[in-house]
């Protein structure tokens, strides 16, 4: 059960800074928030996609 809250609160951190990349609020440069976003998006299970 431990272990299972553990990985919940790593998932939701990680899905909190895949959220700020998304809105390009992590580092200056897009691509890199981009790239960070889609990254983290195969850890949360969370589609990344980004309106141009």
């Amino acid at each position: 059960m431990a272990l299972a809250l553990a990985n919940a609160a790593f998932l939701v951190r990680v899905f909190i800074i895949q959220h700020d990349c998304g809105h390009g609020s992590l580092f200056r440069d897009r691509r890199l928030c981009d790239w960070i976003g889609r990254g983290l998006g195969v850890h949360t299970l969370t589609p990344w996609a980004q309106d141009s």
